[in-house]
């Protein structure tokens, strides 16, 4: 399977690019996103796909000119394909210093900031980005070694509300390509990518699963990151099942205000183990908990929700507190 083909396949499938749909691909000058850009444009030439296409690339000002030339770089390709390309420039250390961010999630801020910036500009909703199998194999092996549940597994979907802008939608038409694909289908094209030095420095946790773990670990256990993809990919599958027995069993029947969950103690306990921990840590995400919450935490929710006396108190960071009223099981800011 080629990229044009996993392209295709994935827009069918997902029903990614309605016809008329103008789409904004985001090209960083590397082999994925130009594989990408080129295998949209190719089939948009086709007639394969009825999309009005601009590309987006922007220069995070980390490398000096080696990011200036991957920008005029991606220009000159877009020219030499017949598409438009918007190009910008961020100061992603000062944005880092004035935001309290570090460098990563910085540039990653710029990025999606300029990208809805142009799809404002030119009427888009929809960004195109060339994450693709091995991405998402990345994804979870960081999520599974900091910890995670079936949601984290779940890695990357094919589509998903861009983030910082959740009005635009971000699809993801090669997540299911390897990057051994990517690359044959680059120079079956006569691309040659840009290289971003900055993907070399292991300090990055990113850089070292790709660079390191994940190489190894493939050494061992040929076809790891395929695995890893196809986990995420039926987890997924699994999850979408959870939240909807959850918004059935469980949501439907809760009392909601801006900063607290509540239910029927009998309806909770009736729940089942795993849609129990769900509703607690779907209870403390809408009640206004800025991080994650432990897993920890959830047993220790659920423990006491179950098993505690009326009065009886759990509490969770950020202020929230799991509780049990005489008739409620509560999750929130106390009032």
């Amino acid at each position: 399977m080629d990229v044009q083909e996993a392209i295709r396949r994935a827009v069918r499938r997902h029903n990614l690019l309605p016809k008329g749909s103008k789409v904004i691909v985001a090209v960083s000058g590397g082999a994925d996103s130009m594989a990408l850009a080129q295998g949209l444009i190719a089939l948009r030439d086709q007639k394969t796909l009825d999309i009005e296409l601009t590309a987006a690339t922007l220069d995070h000002g980390l490398r000096g000119a080696e990011g200036a030339a991957d920008a005029a770089y991606v220009l000159e390709q877009c020219q030499l394909w017949n598409v438009h390309c918007v190009t910008g420039y961020a100061d992603t250390r000062a944005l880092a210093q004035s935001r309290r961010m570090g460098i990563e999630e910085a540039a990653r801020f710029a990025r999606y900031t300029f990208l809805a910036k142009t799809a404002e500009a030119i009427g888009a909703g929809i960004i195109a980005t060339a994450h693709h199998a091995n991405d998402q194999a990345e994804t979870v092996l960081m999520r599974l070694l900091r910890g995670t549940g079936i949601a984290g597994l779940a890695g990357m979907g094919m589509e998903a509300p861009m983030p910082y802008a959740p009005q635009y939608r971000v699809i993801r038409p090669l997540l299911n390509a390897t990057r051994q694909q990517i690359e044959a289908y680059n120079t079956a094209q006569g691309i040659t990518p840009r290289h971003d030095s900055s993907n070399d420095d292991e300090s990055y946790t990113r850089n070292y699963l790709r660079q390191t773990l994940l190489p190894e670990i493939e050494t061992r256990f040929p076809g790891a990151a395929r695995a890893l993809a196809q986990l995420a990919e039926s987890a997924a599958v699994d999850d979408a099942f959870i939240e909807a027995a959850l918004n059935d069993q469980a949501l439907r029947h809760a009392k909601q205000s801006t900063d607290q969950i509540s239910m029927n103690r009998q309806r909770f306990k009736q729940l089942d183990p795993a849609l129990q921990r769900r509703f607690v840590r779907h209870a403390a995400r809408a009640s206004g908990m800025s991080e994650e919450i432990g897993h920890e935490h959830i047993l220790a929710g659920v423990e006491l929700l179950n098993t505690g006396e009326t009065g009886a108190t759990a509490e969770f960071p950020g202020g929230l507190t799991a509780r049990l009223t005489r008739e409620d099981v509560v999750i929130g800011h106390r009032r």
